[in-house]
This record gives C-alpha cells, sequence and structure tokens, in this order.
C-alpha cells in the first residue's frame, strides 16, 4: 500500500507582480499542520478516510 500524496508548505504566491506572504520560512501555517496531519493520519490508519479515498489497485 502506498501514495503519492503529500503535503508542502509554501511561504507565498506572486501573482500579477505582487507578492503575498503567508507564513516565514520558520513557521508553519495553521492550515498546513491540520491537512498534513488528516493526510498522514489517514496514511498510517490513525484517521478514517473518507469513503472512496482508498482504492484497491491490482496489476
Amino acid at each position: 500500500m502506498g501514495t503519492a500524496a503529500v503535503i508542502a508548505p509554501i511561504g507565498g504566491i506572486e501573482y500579477q507582480d505582487q507578492l503575498h506572504v503567508f507564513y516565514s520560512e520558520t513557521e508553519v501555517a495553521p492550515t498546513t499542520k491540520k491537512l498534513y496531519d488528516e493526510l498522514t493520519g489517514i496514511q498510517f490508519g490513525d484517521v478514517e478516510a473518507p469513503n472512496g479515498w482508498i482504492q484497491k489497485v491490482e496489476f
């Protein structure tokens, strides 16, 4: 079993020559932390996955 899904924090986004900064390099945004904890919880079996998220693939 495995997954290719990851959560990676970003510091900001540049859009139309304007930089929108979310958090510094030393801080993790609360939303990023929540998403990371939920996804890794599902991956390790500590959190129940929403219906239909896990699919068995035969090969």
